[in-house]
């Protein structure tokens, strides 16, 4: 299973997690006022938009699809932003990039 890099979660100021997939790629998530920017980073400052969305009731809809999907949040107990939450455990579950792009797909298709 991918693991765990580092996240933070303090409302109103910073919301990010990193997670290190089985492939070894880095997945950094960021969920701000203004979307939910997912690259191939570690960092997040380069690296490959895996999904990146603005409009925040799709943003809404994405998420809710997501938490359909997983069934087992395995992610720590201190990240408390359900979005936050559910977009790391869905790359929690997948084995790669790629993984992860097919999952968000499918939850996209859904709403």
């Amino acid at each position: 299973m991918s693991s765990m890099i580092d996240f933070v979660d303090i409302p109103g100021k910073a919301c990010w997690s990193s997670v290190l997939l089985d492939s070894g790629e880095p997945i950094w998530i960021s969920i701000a006022q203004n979307g939910i920017l997912v690259k191939q980073s570690r960092l997040g400052i380069l690296g490959t938009k895996l999904f990146n969305e603005t409009n925040m009731s799709r943003c809404v809809d994405v998420a809710d699809a997501l938490h359909r999907i997983v069934d087992n949040y395995t992610t720590p107990d201190g990240m408390q932003n359900p979005v936050l939450r559910v977009f790391t455990q869905t790359a929690l579950n997948s084995r790669s990039a790629q993984d992860f792009c097919t999952f968000v797909n499918n939850a996209k298709q859904q709403t």
